[in-house]
């Protein structure tokens, strides 16, 4: 049952990524753990797969470094926005049962990213209660 259950959810979280890559015109998205560890993804290719799993593995270090240094209580987001101004966007959040969660995306020029990837997070949080 368990195993069946953790393959519906792993199904639910990549339909989640699929319909916000579609929605919002990305070329990823990435759902990851505290560790950095990819969940769930769509991307466009696998390079920007690999690039995109470890810039959100170093953007969570930088927002450890950042609330213990700064002293600051919680960093929920950190956005990276290139010349061509494509955007690399980490949201970070965290389960009902308090693990750790990052949400991924690269976002093309002029294009909002916020509440799409907020019903992300909200579907994404909703499917890791069952």
């Amino acid at each position: 049952m368990t195993n069946h259950s953790s393959v519906k959810k792993q199904t639910t979280l990549e339909n989640i990524l699929n319909d916000i890559v579609s929605q919002g015109g990305y070329e990823a998205a990435l759902l990851s753990d505290g560790d950095g560890l990819p969940i769930a993804m769509n991307v466009t290719s696998v390079e920007i797969g690999e690039m995109t799993a470890a810039m959100s593995a170093v953007l969570r270090d930088v927002a450890r470094q950042v609330r213990s240094q700064l002293d600051l209580a919680n960093v929920n987001e950190l956005s990276l926005v290139g010349d061509d101004r494509f955007r690399l966007v980490c949201r970070f959040f965290q389960t009902d049962r308090g693990q750790p969660i990052s949400l991924t995306v690269i976002v093309p020029p002029d294009q909002s990213y916020r509440r799409v990837t907020n019903l992300a997070i909200a579907k994404i949080k909703e499917a890791w209660i069952k």
